[in-house]
């Protein structure tokens, strides 16, 4: 595969997926309206960040699947636990967008965070760490809880933690053993998404897309064991 032409295809599809979930998000009324509080935010910003990126990762997907010959060949991962990243990609960026519209208590909004994170282990994204298969689970849920909030805490700046997402999985997919087209994959598309969340941002990552990036870096970290 070449590599160039997935990351400029993933790049051009989070750009045409992200311009229509944002055109959705503000038509629906799915915005942030404007805080005296962050002086350079004078009109409503769509919400769904995340959701665009998850739509765009998957378009690029469903091409590699039915255009270049196959799935997980192209990706250097265990079988298993691609489909646990994939699973609890979908569910965090859900419960992400559950919280954006609902506004979900702290205490709810972790005992959600805590139940996708045993959902995911259970599936097969697991540390080897301790040799010892409980310990090894209690740190995989802990430290997804832990990246997951560290992001969302992070989320504060308009691109910030899509920019940092972006040079991470890059990094990974560049210097690790071989090109990993999971990693420019989610680099790609994140990157045509911060087109438009860049400041000024015209639309946000929201709780969907902390959710979903600080599960896929904590899923990266999980993986490397």
């Amino acid at each position: 595969m070449n590599n160039i032409f997935l990351f400029g295809a993933g790049v051009i599809v989070g750009i045409v997926v992200t311009f229509f979930v944002r055109k959705t998000a503000i038509k629906f009324r799915f915005v942030n309206y404007p805080n005296p509080i962050v002086p350079q935010h004078v009109k409503p910003v769509a919400y769904f960040g995340g959701l665009a990126i998850l739509i765009a990762v998957s378009s690029v997907f469903i091409i590699i699947y039915f255009f270049l010959g196959g799935l997980y060949s192209h990706f250097k991962t265990e079988k298993h636990v691609l489909i646990a990243i994939i699973a609890g990609s979908i569910l965090f960026t859900l419960f992400g967008i559950y919280d954006d519209l609902k506004q979900l208590k702290a205490m709810t909004k972790f005992s959600g965070q805590l139940l996708l994170s045993v959902i995911a282990v259970w599936m097969g994204l697991q540390a080897s760490l301790f040799h010892t298969d409980t310990l090894d689970k209690l740190f995989s849920v802990f430290w997804i809880l832990f990246v997951v909030n560290a992001v969302n805490f992070t989320d504060v700046s308009d691109g910030l933690v899509s920019s940092i997402f972006v040079a991470t999985f890059l990094m990974i997919a560049l210097l690790g053993p071989g090109i990993n087209s999971f990693y420019l994959v989610f680099a790609s598309v994140t990157t045509g998404f911060l087109f438009f969340n860049s400041p000024r941002a015209s639309i946000f990552l929201g709780d969907a897309g902390s959710h979903l990036i600080g599960f896929l870096l904590a899923a990266t970290g999980i993986a490397g064991t």
